[in-house]
């Protein structure tokens, strides 16, 4: 019911359809309602109320608009609870919804099962977080269909890690110039934007100082910049560069 079908959102539907081009195949239409969902629902992606109201806010719950959604464009898609590690997996006569608290979306593009954490809003269609990878989830159906129980995918459609190169020039003084640039990929990448995109310039060179203090305690920022947050398919970068003064010290007739 909170997926209900609505003027507002068959018409979204169709503006996708006209925009994906004829004859589109299930699984780009799939990536183009995302698309157009996450540019369209700002926000946490909460998972209440109704994806009707959501849609006319601008802000809700992104599982259920691209649920409808993909209703409509004909493909099939159903949400699915999953049970991250960590969560009480103990036997119960009687389930309990907190034993399956993460949402996800399980769409059948044709031949092709994707997975997709919908509150990751600037990340590509398969994001899923490390949590909830290779973890029991089930399968909610509609009216007429019998509970599923089945597994997440055991991997991400793009590896979820983390790259990190420093350049360090030291002067005879013991002092030296620094400069970094820090990568996250996959749902790293997804997590960093969902928060880089709440800060302003203040707030994200302060971001970097702080994660610098903690290796290289002193240092002085000349300059710092985060790059790929407004995109989805691309890494978030956070570059800096700086000075230090007694990083090294003398000893033996060298540093």
């Amino acid at each position: 019911a909170a997926a209900r079908p609505t003027g507002e959102l068959r018409a979204l539907a169709r503006s996708i359809r006209e925009q994906a081009g004829p004859g589109a195949p299930p699984a780009v239409l799939a990536r183009a309602a995302w698309e157009r969902v996450a540019r369209e629902i700002l926000g946490g992606g909460d998972d209440a109320g109704q994806a009707s109201e959501s849609l006319s806010r601008g802000r809700g719950s992104r599982l259920l608009v691209l649920h409808a959604v993909l209703a409509e464009l004909g493909v099939r898609s159903r949400i699915a609870l999953a049970r991250p590690y960590g969560s009480d997996a103990t036997p119960r006569r009687f389930a309990s919804h907190a034993s399956w608290p993460y949402a996800l979306l399980r769409i059948e593009a044709g031949g092709e099962v994707i997975w997709h954490d919908p509150t990751f809003r600037i990340a590509p269609l398969g994001t899923v977080p490390s949590s909830v990878l290779g973890v029991e989830a089930l399968v909610l159906p509609v009216p007429g269909e019998p509970l599923e129980v089945t597994r997440t995918p055991e991997r991400p459609r793009v590896e979820d890690r983390r790259e990190l190169a420093v350049r360090i020039s030291l002067r005879p003084d013991g002092s030296a110039t620094l400069a970094g640039e820090e990568r996250y990929f996959g749902a790293s990448a997804a997590a960093a934007k969902s928060a880089i995109e709440r800060l302003d310039r203040s707030d994200r060179r302060q971001v970097i100082e702080g994660m610098l203090a903690r290796s290289f305690r002193g240092v002085s920022l000349a300059e710092a910049e985060m790059a790929g947050e407004a995109e989805a398919e691309t890494p978030v970068a956070l570059r800096w560069r700086g000075t230090m003064a007694g990083l090294a010290r003398p000893a033996d007739g060298g540093l």
